[in-house]
């Protein structure tokens, strides 16, 4: 790591909390009272960060963490990896819901974030710190910001979350876990364009075209063309994905794609004789 990449490592928490400090004027309301849509500013200031620097900082000090606990107490390593699980910053780390969200802590009650397309800037509420805030502010064009409101439940495990596009009702119910259960890595691979892992989904009996209540009633082929993953589109295509079916919203996979502007995929469903 040269000089730079460490100041980045060292300073970037208070950058961010002097920029967000300095703009609070500046910042616009949101669905949330408590929370309000942050400065232009900071959101750059998010967006050009150097993540996989803020990654390896988040699993540097975890096996920081680790080392002590062996140094310090003498006993099973099944027994220090529960306390380490309770010692570890309750929001920070990574999470599943139709994609992985990776958050990391930079002030004692705010956390930024990846998603997807989006960076995430969010906080803990006011009046409880089991409930966190976060907006996702889009990296790329024809995405709109999305807000999340999440509880955190007693195991530490699971968001009990709600979402909403923009400022356009209805808020959205969302879970948010530590460990996926299989039905929602079907999803997370479809984002991802993980076409060996979803074939595996498919092999251990998952339905193809299942539609999620949580997401939009979305289907794996509208996660997939959400994320922009031709190559997955087209797996998804041949295997008999019907592209037919619509989302809670009355959009089609293609029409997505459309929308989006993702020509790549729109020339796919084309391909495949898919015109509505």
């Amino acid at each position: 790591m040269d000089v730079t990449e460490s100041m980045e490592v060292e300073t970037w928490r208070d950058q961010l909390i002097e920029i967000i400090d300095s703009a609070e004027s500046h910042r616009f309301p949101s669905e949330l009272p408590d929370f309000p849509y942050h400065s232009s500013e900071a959101i750059q200031f998010v967006r050009e960060l150097n993540w996989d620097i803020v990654k390896q900082e988040y699993k540097d000090e975890k096996r920081d963490l680790q080392e002590l606990l062996l140094k310090t107490l003498d006993m099973p390593m099944d027994t220090l990896s529960i306390i380490q699980g309770y010692s570890d910053n309750l929001f920070e780390g990574y999470w599943y819901t139709s994609g992985e969200l990776f958050l990391k802590q930079f002030s004692p009650t705010q956390f930024v974030g990846l998603f997807f397309g989006y960076i995430v800037i969010g906080e803990l509420a006011p009046h409880d710190h089991d409930i966190i805030y976060f907006h996702q502010y889009p990296c790329i064009k024809f995405k709109q910001r999305v807000t999340v409101q999440g509880t955190l439940d007693e195991t530490h495990q699971n968001l009990e979350s709600r979402y909403i596009l923009g400022k356009r009702p209805p808020w959205r119910p969302l879970t948010i876990v530590r460990k996926p259960p299989s039905f929602q890595r079907a999803l997370i691979y479809a984002a991802e364009g993980n076409i060996p892992e979803l074939e595996n989904c498919f092999n251990d009996g998952y339905e193809i075209n299942f539609r999620f209540d949580e997401f939009q009633k979305s289907t794996v082929l509208d996660i997939a063309t959400v994320h922009n993953q031709p190559a997955m589109v087209e797996y998804l295509l041949q295997r008999g994905a019907d592209a037919n079916i619509k989302n809670d919203s009355g959009s089609t996979p293609l029409g997505i794609a459309r929308a989006k502007d993702y020509l790549e995929v729109v020339e796919i469903f084309e391909r495949y004789n898919v015109r509505q």
